[in-house]
């Protein structure tokens, strides 16, 4: 039986820290953080949760929506890089979820699904799998409340899978 391959990842403050320092290197001119929180007030600190369904929807301009897309997904493929895991081509995987919150607000699990999408695609587009079609990856997610106030995280495991 050959080894599988796996991978656990954190998305925490630190690391959208330093994404934001090698993003603000290679371009020097940019004054906002590509992962800024939309309708923050500071612009040039990122936030470690993607934008939420509501958020997207309520956006009526189709550019910006794209270019917040756009923003995670190469976020995405940066942290791929950082865990060595770009260009693994699985075959088959599973992929699990867990959300740790800096508060214990009510949030709805569906409004969630579009962190799953913009991570998502980063990992196929920076290779981890072939294709995140139905067949191809098993999603699993973890719907606890799970509350760190100074360290909110989302947590994702990786596990490549026999076809």
């Amino acid at each position: 039986m050959k080894n599988r391959r796996s991978v656990n990842i954190t998305i925490n403050r630190e690391v959208i820290s330093k994404y934001g320092r090698d993003y603000f290197k290679s371009h020097p001119r940019a004054k906002n953080h590509p992962l800024a929180k939309l309708g923050a007030k500071d612009k040039t600190v990122g936030t470690v949760f993607p934008p939420n369904l509501n958020e997207m929807t309520n956006n009526p301009n189709r550019f910006a929506q794209n270019g917040i897309k756009q923003n995670w997904k190469d976020f995405v493929m940066w942290l791929c890089q950082e865990y060595e895991i770009a260009n693994w081509n699985l075959k088959k995987a599973e992929i699990s979820y867990k959300w740790v919150f800096p508060d214990r607000r009510r949030r709805d699990l569906d409004n969630l699904i579009m962190h799953v999408k913009f991570i998502n695609d980063g990992l196929t587009n920076a290779g981890v799998w072939e294709d995140d079609c139905l067949g191809k990856i098993q999603l699993h997610l973890d719907t606890n409340l799970y509350v760190e106030k100074d360290n909110p995280q989302i947590i994702i495991e990786i596990k490549e899978i026999e076809e």
